[in-house]
């Protein structure tokens, strides 16, 4: 049995609230201000000693699998771009498996950090493991909102996720080998010459290359303006948000 008094979110003018935890039922009350909540809280504290309060019919708690689709398809696919609603799809599928039947109230936080252990030892790297830890806590936060959970046990965990990430070597084209690479397109698939061409002249991502259009190229000023890129079958922004100028060589305008 308990009873709690939570601002959610907390914040200056944000309301506060009563969780009521009895007999395995959960229940959230948005009262208003934190002495209105206080006065609430301990009318009901009196009650459920006495046996004279029953919580109301309850929705049944969804599973961290239910809530984290309804998370998805909501918040997510409003809020993110396509490519990371995909990347986060990804992660809920491949990594959080043991966390998808269990209902979503009685998740522990020392249940979420055994599951970063474990991607840890399982040779993620610190990055991988840092984005799955923010999917688990971008979930809970929300079903903190809605009053399904009275705290989030996945909030400041990222002291827990240590190293440091492994760096690719990066061994770039000499102008020679970049020139041989051309060569051999030219000779044997000269359909993606000009492609090639403008990846190894401007340093454009895949996906930026992908979603170039005749409009994005400006010839009498000698540059690309990247707006969009094709990522997994869309078309989105670039990956910072923000449009950029690439100059182009005069080979390149000229290809």
């Amino acid at each position: 049995m308990g009873v709690l008094v939570r601002q959610r979110p907390k914040g200056k003018g944000n309301p506060w609230w009563v969780f009521i935890n009895h007999d395995g039922e959960r229940q959230a009350k948005k009262i208003g201000d934190k002495a209105a909540a206080e006065v609430v809280a301990k009318e009901i504290r009196e009650r459920l000693a006495q046996n004279d309060f029953q919580i109301g019919t309850q929705k049944k708690v969804p599973t961290f699998g239910e809530y984290s689709r309804k998370w998805l398809d909501g918040y997510a696919e409003t809020h993110l771009k396509y490519s990371t609603c995909k990347g986060y799809d990804c992660i809920l599928r491949i990594h959080l498996q043991p966390l998808m039947d269990r209902q979503i109230d009685q998740i522990a936080r020392t249940e979420i950090k055994d599951l970063i252990y474990a991607k840890l030892k399982d040779g993620l790297a610190p990055a991988t493991v840092s984005r799955i830890k923010a999917v688990i806590s971008g979930v809970l936060s929300h079903a903190l909102e809605d009053g399904l959970v009275s705290a989030n046990p996945a909030s400041r965990l990222g002291r827990q996720i240590k190293g440091k990430d492994r760096k690719a070597d990066i061994n770039p084209l000499t102008r020679e080998e970049a020139r041989a690479l051309l060569a051999t397109i030219a000779e044997h698939h000269p359909r993606y010459y000009t492609f090639f061409m403008c990846a190894l002249r401007t340093g454009m991502r895949l996906g930026e290359l992908r979603g170039l259009e005749w409009g994005d190229i400006d010839f009498r000023g000698g540059f690309i303006e990247v707006r969009q890129a094709y990522v997994k079958g869309q078309i989105t922004t670039p990956k910072n948000h923000k449009r950029r100028r690439v100059d182009m060589s005069p080979q390149l305008a000229e290809t």
